[in-house]
């Protein structure tokens, strides 16, 4: 599925670092369950974890939408900002 095709309501894991620290998103992960995982360098920090929508995660980080096609099971990454998506 196209990355543009997501639900702008789709709720969307990530954690603070990224919704008020404002550190840069680094990787996406769409999991079998069709969750969106979308994290900063810190990864999955569970005291951290927040649950926001694909719109607000969108208006995060823009260049999300620069992935494409994202499938179940699937990772993209980049070291920084400043790089493009790759997938892992």
């Amino acid at each position: 599925m196209n990355i543009k095709e997501i639900n702008p309501n789709t709720v969307v894991v990530t954690t603070s670092y990224v919704t008020q620290n404002q550190h840069p998103i680094v990787s996406v992960f769409y999991d079998e369950d069709g969750d969106l995982q979308v994290f900063s360098q810190e990864g999955a920090d569970m005291e951290k974890v927040q649950l926001i929508t694909f719109q607000q995660i969108l208006t995060i980080d823009p260049s999300l939408l620069t992935i494409g096609n994202l499938n179940k099971g699937e990772q993209f990454y980049r070291d920084s900002p400043k790089e493009q998506w790759r997938k892992k």
